[in-house]
């Protein structure tokens, strides 16, 4: 009975001392969870190039199913409580972190940055979640960071017009289409960055108004993944502006008044200030330096700048995190545009101020539907085009969808632009207006009446233009609309190649995406049993008319290389793959099935008469080339990391294709598949043409042209 009554309260015991020790647990996993801290900074921003630090400490038992989401909201989303379980409605994820990538130990810390853009109606939402075996997701922390609304204009790029003394400026707003908006352009600094000024309606005074020139909508998306509202975001209203830069010393627009070095007579100014202000003066943009039209030049003299012009296309956009959804991210292209930002710089710190353009030869972002892709491209050549005149032309990445009107069997063009079928194209840049739009009828190829409406609705534009920049006359065309004999791009070309004046603008560079000489496999190029190809036809209709007006350049991209070819003159083309070719040792190759021995120069392409081939000399190995006929280059190697090996031109013995991809066709001079970007600069005799690698900028390609005219 003693015993008895003594095991209960032993038992009791125990079990006072488990309930304490559960308590405890509890009580220490609640203390550690409250020790996580998951925060980001800054919570707002007020412009585009900011970068949000992301933070997390505490988080016990990390796994490698733990991840940093991003994505964009409503802002409207955020006012209300916030659901932890499902998150916020309307997320569209923009990227993810694997944490075991940035903390390889999981020891629960880390930290991030995020590149952000002026997100005007949206916010970004981020989470640390932990995704389990069944890829279920667990919610664990989050923070938003959300749009300021200080500055309401963002995604500033100029253009050239057809005058001299002009760049078109356009940009995005979060304001409505009627809100009054007046570029301020001053060379003084003090001016520019005065909260707010008496605005004055005058161009002479550096005011100049600016007009929306439209938008585009989830409607204007013609197919899937661009029409999914998972994917969209708005991207606000578009304005445009164009500066009149001052062409006599006393209009000078500010204080900033020098005497040239060059002449010693009076000149323009180096480089302006600008930004965005409202009817009442008062700022909506930060603050954006652009340089001078007319560089060193003197309203006096008659001396002109070198035209100086970086070309390159199928960039991309870069960001350093994960995308769950197949699209292109080229984290290389950021590279290019600050290799180039970098170069540009260096040439104005050594007193060099020629004026400096890009060009940029299609596959502009590779969005393919994901708009916020277009948001962080915009972002990320700010730098570069709010500062020089940057042109575009149309690629298949920026217009190809299943139902475009013009879409012959030999045009490879599926739906390549994810269902933007061109409009952020069209809508977001201005590129001089040119060519116009000539809609199908039904016996041009046309689909039906409502996709030639369609043309007329999206309002077409950028797609064939020329401008001249001194010494240089620049055509760019568009390769994934008609270009074949009789449409109204032939037309243009030949009527504008016909009307340039040879002893102002000595060099003449035509442009497109597509290229019409290429060795890598990815090109579109004719093989027995398909000769039709796309460069095939390119080559027939064009180069004639390059031969006959004295093209110096053609350059492309499209193929994600570097290759510069010799001069070439007119062609019957006959793909290389016909031939059974032995290398020999006499630098010279043979063509089995030939009776001779046939040289370089005669095997691939043929000069109509002794003036047109060239002559090369290699000095301190530069190539310098006098010749009247084209050289072609494709220059596609900015951003994009798909690279196909080169093309197999060689027959082997047993009439198989040889492994020698590696080796150097006869008719190309110099390739390569690093990343990189050509660069011109040319003055009245001489035209240099270089191609930078990104890796510190280092050449390796340098040819000079020597001036035949």
């Amino acid at each position: 009975m003693l015993s008895q009554q003594h095991f209960v309260p032993r038992f009791a015991l125990l079990a006072i001392i488990l309930a304490l020790f559960s308590c405890l647990i509890i009580a220490n996993a609640a203390a550690a969870a409250t020790t996580a801290d998951f925060s980001v900074f800054p919570t707002s921003i007020k412009q585009g190039d900011e970068l949000v630090t992301v933070t997390w400490s505490g988080i016990k038992n990390a796994t490698f199913g733990d991840v940093v989401l991003f994505y964009v909201v409503p802002e409207t989303a955020l006012s209300g409580p916030l659901p932890i379980k499902d998150g916020i409605p309307e997320k569209k994820q923009i990227g993810f972190f694997k944490v075991f990538e940035l903390d390889p130990q999981l020891t629960g810390s880390g930290q991030v940055q995020m590149p952000v853009f002026l997100s005007r109606e949206y916010a970004f939402w981020i989470e640390y979640s932990r995704i389990n075996g069944d890829s279920q997701k667990e919610i664990l922390h989050w923070a938003s960071v959300t749009d300021s609304h200080y500055y309401v204009c963002s995604a500033f790029h100029l253009a050239y017009t057809h005058r001299k003394e002009e760049y078109k400026l356009m940009y995005t707003t979060s304001e409505s289409s009627s809100a009054p908006h007046w570029i301020h352009l001053a060379t003084n600094y003090d001016t520019i960055s005065a909260p707010s000024v008496a605005l004055k309606n005058s161009t002479t005074d550096g005011f100049f108004p600016t007009i929306h020139s439209g938008t585009y909508t989830l409607q204007d998306m013609v197919e899937s993944p661009a029409n999914q509202t998972a994917n969209w975001i708005s991207p606000g209203n578009f304005r445009e502006a164009v500066l009149r830069f001052p062409t006599d010393q006393s209009q000078l627009f500010g204080s900033d008044k020098r005497t040239s070095k060059l002449h010693d007579t009076p000149q323009r100014s180096l480089y302006y200030w600008y930004r965005v202000r409202d009817q009442n003066g008062i700022f909506k943009s930060q603050i954006y330096k652009v340089y001078s039209p007319f560089g060193l030049e003197s309203p006096t003299s008659n001396y002109r700048h070198d035209t100086d012009v970086y070309l390159f296309g199928d960039s991309g956009t870069g960001f350093p995190w994960g995308f769950y959804t197949s699209t292109d991210q080229q984290q290389t292209a950021v590279l290019t545009y600050n290799t180039i930002a970098m170069l540009i710089d260096e040439k104005r710190a050594n007193s060099d101020f020629t004026p400096t353009h890009i060009l940029h030869i299609g596959d502009l972002n590779y969005s393919r539907g994901y708009s916020f892709l277009t948001e962080y491209f915009v972002q990320q050549i700010e730098p570069l085009a709010s500062a020089n005149p940057y042109m575009i032309s149309i690629g298949n990445h920026e217009y190809c969808y299943r139902g475009q009107p013009w879409k012959p069997d030999w045009h490879n063009c599926g739906t390549d632009s994810g269902g933007e079928a061109g409009i952020p194209t069209f809508r977001r840049w201005a590129m001089p207006k040119d060519f116009q739009y000539q809609p199908y009828n039904n016996t041009n190829n046309c689909v039906n009446t409502q996709e030639t409406q369609g043309y007329i609705r999206n309002k077409m534009r950028n797609i064939a233009y020329s401008y001249n920049v001194n010494h240089i006359h620049f055509i760019v065309m568009n390769m994934e609309l008609d270009f074949t004999t009789g449409s109204a791009q032939f037309e243009f070309v030949e009527k504008d190649l016909k009307s340039v004046d040879r002893k102002q603008t000595p060099w003449v560079i035509l442009s497109g995406h597509r290229p019409a000489y290429c060795t890598s496999q990815e090109c579109e190029i004719a093989e027995p049993d398909n000769p039709l190809a796309m460069d095939v036809l390119f080559r027939n209709l064009y180069q004639p008319l390059m031969v006959k007006y004295n093209v110096n350049i053609a350059i492309f991209g499209h193929a994600h290389h570097y290759e510069r070819f010799k001069p070439l003159g007119l062609t019957n083309y006959k793909p290389i793959l016909d031939y059974n070719v032995n290398v020999m040792g006499n630098g010279k190759e043979e063509y089995l099935g030939y009776e001779d021995t046939i040289d370089f120069n005669e095997v691939n392409y043929q000069y109509e008469n002794v003036q047109t081939r060239p002559v090369t000399r290699v000095v301190d190995g530069v190539d310098h080339i006098k010749s009247i006929a084209p050289i072609h280059i494709v220059s596609g190697a900015a951003g994009n990391e798909y690279n196909p090996p080169w093309a197999k031109y060689m027959r082997g013995i047993d009439g198989g294709y040889s492994d020698y991809h590696h080796m150097l066709p006869p008719h190309s001079v110099f390739r390569t598949q690093s990343f990189g970007f050509s660069h011109f600069r040319a003055n009245q005799t001489h035209l240099t043409g270089k191609w930078f690698s990104n890796e510190h900028g280092s050449i390796h390609d340098h040819f000079v042209l020597e001036n035949q005219f």
